[in-house]
């Protein structure tokens, strides 16, 4: 664990580092500098990541080269076609499966980068949810949702200058990436609801109301049935329905308490925060997370949505951070670093078992990443 916590010490001072001299060329060199580790971190690490990795690898290894590429190509575990593109591409290019690890990470990190620095956040408290939420299963477990994951952060620009064709011309080609991107595709008008504070509290109240009926046994909704109908002449959907739709896992109680812990402080201070357009979109993307973690928290599916909204958490966090006094601003500071921390070290201690626990790169095992 030693690994995970010397990183989660080193965004943290870096943090600390960038909010002193912000607006300054060592703010830059420091978000730089962070990216640079983030990326050798997850890129460079030797053989971590549960099943799933055991499952990429296979993917990888089984890809065809671009000259026997083909759309009618099959692989195993009903891969989308785009996915195993990119794994031929890279596999043509001369790369191994350690090679496309790394190749995976400078884009997800280069693209997350790229597209927090439009809006004015503090990347460093970005990063320190981010580790928490986001980083473990993005980054050393879901290769294909990762990749769309990303994208998405970086489409979101063409829904504030209302450029559909921009938008879809990114987010349609993910669905052949990771089909959960077909959840997106509706996206583009999220920026057309309206919330007053009222609403938001009848909106609260309602799917809170659901997950207690949840919890209690007394209402859950599986839609496997009619999804099975639906999808009943195609084998590679009825797959993913029979993998995807199940009450086998559900979203922590936590999770669910946390984001009614933001809702709460989002409430108090409502007509502060959803005031311009950019902000009334990261609130609604937020709050998009409330019907996941109570109405259908048991569905593994939506627990996978989770992960395109989570990071709005800290972007909610931070326009309410903006409103508190200076001498408050630090205690806000610290309560969050100390949950995000334990959040983070109890996700890495309880994943696949603690699998990821030891951490190793391949780095020090000296492995190339081009093909033998």
């Amino acid at each position: 664990m030693i690994w995970y916590i010397l990183l989660f010490a080193f965004v943290l001072v870096s943090m600390l580092i960038m909010e002193r001299y912000k607006g300054t060329n060592l703010e830059k060199g420091m978000e730089i500098l962070v990216l640079i580790v983030l990326i050798l971190f997850s890129g460079t690490r030797y053989r971590l990541g549960g099943y799933d990795y055991d499952i990429y690898e296979d993917i990888f290894r089984n890809a065809p080269y671009l000259n026997q590429f083909t759309f009618q190509t099959t692989n195993l575990y009903g891969t989308e076609i785009g996915y195993l593109f990119i794994n031929s591409f890279i596999k043509t290019l001369g790369f191994n499966f350690y090679g496309f690890t790394l190749i995976h990470s400078i884009f997800f990190y280069v693209m997350f980068y790229i597209a927090l620095k439009r809006y004015k956040l503090n990347f460093g408290y970005i990063l320190i949810i981010f580790l928490y939420k986001l980083f473990i299963f993005n980054t050393f477990v879901s290769l294909r949702q990762s990749i769309v994951l990303v994208l998405f952060f970086f489409s979101l620009k063409y829904i504030f200058e209302k450029k559909w064709f921009s938008y879809y011309a990114i987010i349609f080609p993910c669905c052949f990436i990771h089909s959960s991107a077909l959840f997106l595709l509706p996206l583009y008008f999220i920026g057309k609801i309206k919330f007053t504070k009222k609403s938001l509290i009848l909106y609260s109240l309602i799917f809170f109301l659901l997950f207690l009926l949840n919890i209690m046994g007394i209402y859950v909704f599986n839609p496997i049935n009619l999804l099975q109908q639906l999808f009943a002449n195609s084998s590679i959907m009825l797959e993913k329905v029979d993998q995807y739709f199940t009450d086998i896992v559900s979203v922590n109680i936590l999770n669910v308490l946390e984001c009614y812990g933001i809702i709460f402080l989002l409430i108090l201070n409502f007509d502060e925060i959803y005031q311009n357009k950019e902000q009334k979109l990261f609130i609604h993307l937020f709050l998009l997370l409330i019907p996941i973690v109570t109405f259908f928290r048991s569905f593994e599916i939506m627990i996978r949505l989770r992960d395109y909204f989570a990071i709005f958490m800290a972007f909610v966090l931070s326009y309410i951070y903006k409103l508190y006094p200076e001498k408050d601003k630090q205690l806000f500071y610290l309560i969050t670093i100390l949950f995000c921390f334990a959040g983070y070290i109890r996700y890495i201690y309880n994943y696949d078992g603690g699998s990821l626990r030891d951490y190793q790169s391949y780095i020090i095992e000296k492995v190339n990443i081009r093909e033998e």
